[in-house]
């Protein structure tokens, strides 16, 4: 539906990087492992309300609202706690998880 309606919001990959983390969930669901590891990744999308909003303000001519810079200042921090630490977090207990096996 995307496609047809809103092609520039992304095309080929855009489909393919959804079908792959639904496959990689519905593998984690079958196989009982690795659940952890999904909500990590799944967790990282809590930036996107952020980046809508700021799109839709931008797109409003709202820039120098109020709610602009204070949507931008929890982008920033969601961003940093919800992107960086989480990411940092997940690649040492995957390395952990490798190298001790």
């Amino acid at each position: 539906m995307i496609l047809w309606r809103f092609p520039e919001l992304g095309g080929l990959e855009y489909v393919l990087h959804h079908c792959l983390s639904m496959y990689s969930i519905l593998l984690s669901l079958i196989s009982g492992q690795g659940q952890i590891y999904i909500l990590m990744v799944l967790f990282t999308e809590i930036t996107t309300p952020f980046v809508n909003l700021r799109w839709y303000l931008d797109s409003a001519g709202q820039k120098n609202s109020k709610l602009y810079i204070c949507n931008g200042v929890m982008l920033f921090l969601v961003w940093l706690c919800g992107l960086t630490c989480l990411h940092v977090q997940s690649w040492i207990k995957r390395n952990f998880h490798i190298y001790n096996n």
